[in-house]
């Protein structure tokens, strides 16, 4: 369907301006079955760098996410070649210097995409969805500490063209402020996309219905945590 193939033309619509330039997504197209499987994890250091990270386009809370250094050659190679013969392709990205998780929340709805809020949320070392933070909208942002107004523009459009037309419900973009090698911070704005009511709409709604609250949902026990 048009969904199942969203993540690579929304990477390719990006363009996010921070400090006076254009940051912008690359993507390249790799033809995997071309290349002999012990030669696989060589092409990836190669094209991307010692690290990368492999992701299925459909997975769920950080399981279809590894590590391509953490596997030997072969292991990456079946793995890779394996996600192409079930879901048609697979993504390989750099390994960033990650500041902060965090997420925007949009509802597509008659082919338009609106934007619902923020959240900032917490991973385990392997990518795993960990844990969301309790906070007002204001707190979120000053959290993340970029402005993301333009992102957010960028990201709704990219959204209305590739998503909107074909799905209708709650949706969140999963995104993260990043590091480059001079220390500039920037964001990174498409890590994946969740078609789904994600646990950034929950912490949401619990800091809207209960302001007075601060602290942390989290997997492991699903309930409140407190500061």
């Amino acid at each position: 369907t048009g969904v199942q193939t969203c993540a690579l033309p929304i990477c390719i619509s990006l363009t996010v301006t921070y400090n006076g330039e254009d940051y912008k997504v690359k993507t390249k197209r790799i033809r995997t079955h071309e290349i002999p499987a012990h030669d696989f994890k060589r092409m990836t250091e190669h094209r991307i760098g010692k690290r990368a990270f492999v992701k299925f386009p459909w997975s769920s809370s950080g399981r279809g996410v590894f590590d391509s250094s953490a596997l030997s050659p072969a292991k990456l190679a079946d793995t890779v070649s394996g996600c192409i013969r079930r879901q048609g392709s697979v993504m390989l990205e750099p390994v960033y210097e990650k500041e902060r998780d965090f997420a925007m929340l949009f509802h597509c709805s008659a082919g338009k995409t609106e934007y619902h809020g923020l959240s900032c949320f917490d991973t385990r070392p392997g990518g795993a969805y960990s844990g969301n933070v309790i906070a007002s909208q204001e707190k979120l942002s000053a959290i993340v500490g970029i402005d993301l107004s333009d992102v957010r523009r960028k990201v709704e459009r990219a959204l209305d063209a590739v998503i909107a037309p074909h799905y209708t419900g709650p949706l969140g973009v999963d995104m993260m402020v990043a590091r480059t090698g001079g220390g500039e911070r920037f964001v990174m704005p498409c890590v994946e996309v969740n078609l789904r009511y994600t646990m950034g709409f929950v912490a949401m709604a619990v800091a809207r219905r209960c302001p007075s609250l601060s602290g942390a949902l989290t997997t492991d026990d699903f309930l409140y945590v407190a500061d």
